[in-house]
């Protein structure tokens, strides 16, 4: 039981098993109407990391989708805070 827990979740000598790769959320649907989706934000170019030290990291950034089945505007499409609700 305890081989099979690990079979996933921890890398094997087994040069026949897969390898594994680290992934991170890019997508939450929390209704039927509504969703986030990451994404890596568009660096700005007064950011960018012209002299080469490292200290600029891509950011996410998330957007939030919310279709409504009635109204003037049926989706709505924007920028969203929650990033700091799920702690990235």
């Amino acid at each position: 039981m305890r081989q099979l827990s690990k079979l996933y979740t921890e890398p094997s000598n087994n040069p026949f098993e897969p390898k594994l790769h680290a992934y991170s959320l890019r997508g939450v649907s929390i209704s039927k109407n509504t969703m986030y989706v990451c994404r890596r934000a568009e660096p700005d170019l007064i950011d960018m990391d012209l002299d080469g030290d490292g200290e600029n990291a891509k950011s996410d950034q998330w957007w939030r989708i919310h279709y409504a089945p009635m109204g003037a505007s049926p989706v709505t499409v924007e920028v969203s805070g929650f990033h700091s609700l799920v702690g990235l």
